[in-house]
């Protein structure tokens, strides 16, 4: 049975592309406080759309993908600092 996607979500995703700093940080706060907010984020429909046509396996629970930047504070070094 494939997933049909209807227009009743769509008042969720652009209310989701406008607030989406707000909801990050509302729903995912450890997650929220670890994003360089500055950087921005952007949203890859088209990048998403492609992962879901490669692999159609049940059901989509996710249908949106986006891309943020970490703070620079958490930065993965070697063990000589670099």
């Amino acid at each position: 049975m494939k997933y049909q996607a209807d227009d009743s979500d769509s008042p969720w995703k652009e209310a989701l592309e406008c607030y989406f700093r707000e909801f990050a940080e509302f729903f995912f706060p450890n997650m929220a406080c670890d994003v360089d907010w500055k950087k921005g984020y952007d949203f890859l429909d088209k990048e998403f759309q492609q992962i879901v046509r490669e692999s159609e396996h049940g059901r989509r629970l996710a249908d949106k993908l986006v891309r943020v930047w970490r703070t620079e504070s958490l930065r993965i070094t070697d063990s000589d600092g670099s």
